[in-house]
């Protein structure tokens, strides 16, 4: 899918630079017009399969004109004695039964956990952390799928993540389920609430430039230094 639009930093933060940005004495207006009529088309047809089509993995385009399926995102889930809803996009767990899934590499899924007693959850699931739940009676939607990053026409402008909203068809570019960025805590662009790591972090020069050993040996130091303090 070609997409022809601007680095998302760059999305105007007033009334005022919207009206500027938009004018149609700049380039910048056919970008956005194109990046609207590729992505937000009100007549593009969507094929977004079912939870159930994820999991007995579906070979439907999740956005139609790519190459982009179900069964790429999702390895196989197990499922046995529990119920589909009339949507297949609801299973609820049976007696000695367990539903469990894996998103692959760059995907991630927001789902949603009730329980017997209507107690509900939401818990967004990482690519390649599979999960699972046994609890006879619990309910498991599935809410959002994202898809991998997806770039501008120019091939290397990042553009972050499509969200796919599986219920209504509809799609929104940005990290809506799980954020993208640095996720060492030693890095000075780190975020807790960046929580898929993409090799962004940047690291302060000192901490760069010292070896490991020295951190070996700067530790024994310090508490070479604690334990005399306390003797």
């Amino acid at each position: 899918m070609s997409v022809v639009f601007r680095d998302l930093k760059g999305i105007p933060s007033s009334f005022s630079q919207m009206v500027d940005w938009i004018s149609p004495n700049t380039n910048e207006k056919s970008n956005a017009e194109n990046f609207n009529a590729e992505i937000f088309n009100a007549d593009e047809v969507w094929a977004s399969p079912t939870f159930k089509d994820i999991i007995d993995g579906s070979s439907l385009t999740i956005i139609e004109n790519t190459l982009t399926t179900a069964n790429d995102g999702l390895s196989l889930g197990l499922y046995g004695t529990g119920q589909w809803d009339s949507n297949f996009n609801g299973y609820t767990v049976g007696t000695a039964d367990s539903i469990s899934f894996t998103p692959t590499a760059e995907w991630a899924y927001e789902i949603q956990e009730t329980d017997a007693d209507g107690k509900v959850n939401t818990v967004v699931v990482l690519p390649n952390q599979k999960y699972e739940l046994k609890k006879e009676g619990a309910t498991v939607s599935l809410l959002r799928v994202q898809t991998p990053s997806i770039k501008a026409s120019d091939g290397t402008t990042e553009l972050g993540v499509m969200s796919v909203n599986l219920a209504n068809g509809t799609s929104a570019v940005g990290d809506n389920v799980a954020k993208r960025g640095c996720t060492d805590d030693k890095g000075t662009n780190h975020s807790v609430d960046h929580l898929i790591d993409d090799g962004s972090c940047l690291f302060a020069e000192w901490y760069e430039e010292i070896p490991t050993w020295g951190w070996v040996v700067g530790g024994v130091a310090v508490v070479g230094m604690v334990m005399g303090l306390k003797g």
